[in-house]
């Protein structure tokens, strides 16, 4: 009689080392039992000796058999059923991001994975970053979620993984040239330059020297002062 352990496996998740081994099963003689293997739904699978190297998701109908001798009479074949699920994907390593909303775009790198296969990205705040590919477009400071997806394939389930993004405002970079005039001199504009848009306003040190109102200077005394440009 052939003897099939309790625990051999009937339903198994698909992994890259996955292994059967028929070793297991044994026989209440002294005589050697055999195993025939056929595959369906797709699976793949390689055999050395009584182990099993499946190599793709599906099904797989194993029939053990012994045959006789003078002494024993052949025993009742038995036939199991190996159903093999596609595997889990694991992602992890997609760690949160910090950006200057003055970088412009930007390339993600992608979670690392327990297999191979494409990943697709989504950004939940489009009028903070926008994505394509893999390329991420800054719209405007603030926070998004970034989400990478892994698709299934005929071997593993699909995963996701997100991460957030987290854009702050840049800090602009303005000129603003020291300045000599002539007591007497006629009023005159002051005109700092930015990296950014925001309007600017100034603010003299000294009024005894000169006053400043909107972006218009008058110099009322001799001497220096520190004009301070502030953008908003």
């Amino acid at each position: 009689e052939i003897v099939i352990p309790d625990n051999f496996a009937t339903l198994l998740t698909f992994t890259e080392t996955l292994t059967l081994d028929l070793s297991v099963v044994s026989a209440t003689s002294s005589l050697t039992v055999s195993s025939s293997i056929s595959a369906e739904n797709n699976a793949t699978y390689t055999q050395t000796g009584d182990e099993i190297s499946i190599t793709h998701p599906g099904k797989l109908l194993i029939t053990f058999s012994q045959g006789g001798n003078n002494v024993y009479n052949p025993a009742q074949s038995i036939t199991r059923e190996v159903n093999i699920i596609q595997g889990e994907t694991v992602l992890t390593n997609f760690p949160d991001q910090n950006k200057s909303s003055d970088i412009g775009q930007f390339s993600l790198s992608p979670p690392t994975s327990n297999r191979t296969g494409d990943f697709i990205y989504n950004s939940s705040a489009l009028d903070v970053a926008t994505i394509s590919g893999t390329t991420v477009t800054i719209i405007a400071s603030g926070q998004t979620i970034i989400t990478a997806t892994q698709l299934a394939n005929s071997k593993y389930k699909s995963a996701q993984i997100s991460m957030t993004l987290t854009v702050g405002k840049a800090t602009p970079t303005i000129t603003f040239n020291d300045i000599t005039r002539t007591f007497g001199d006629a009023d005159f504009n002051l005109s700092a330059t930015s990296s950014s848009t925001g309007a600017f306003t100034y603010t003299i040190a000294d009024n005894t020297v000169a006053t400043v109102s909107g972006s218009t200077v008058e110099i009322v005394g001799a001497g220096s002062t520190i004009v301070t440009a502030s953008q908003v």
